[in-house]
C-alpha cells in the first residue's frame, strides 16, 4: 500500500516516515502543497497525510478540490 506524507517540517516526515515502513507501507514524501498537489494527482495514493498549513499551497478545499470525488482518503493535521 502506497501513502503520501506531506509536510513542511523534515522531522514530522522522517517520524511517519518511519512509522508507516514499519507497518511495511511505501512511503513518498513532499515538504509543500503544491507538490502534495501534483504527487496525489499522478500517483496512486492509499492514503495523502497532509499537514494543514504548508508553503505554496495548504491543505484546505483549494488543494483538494482537483482531486474530484474519486480522491484518496485524506488525513489532515496540524
Amino acid at each position: 500500500m502506497r501513502i503520501l506524507v506531506a509536510d513542511d517540517e523534515p522531522e514530522m516526515v522522517m517520524v511517519l516516515e518511519a512509522l508507516l515502513k514499519r507497518e511495511h507501507y511505501s512511503v513518498d514524501a513532499v515538504y509543500n502543497g503544491q507538490d502534495a498537489l501534483d504527487y496525489g494527482l499522478v500517483g496512486n495514493y492509499a492514503c495523502i497525510v497532509l499537514d494543514i498549513m504548508m508553503p505554496k499551497l495548504d491543505a484546505g478545499s483549494r488543494s483538494c478540490k482537483p482531486f474530484g470525488p474519486n480522491r484518496p482518503p485524506l488525513r489532515c493535521f496540524s
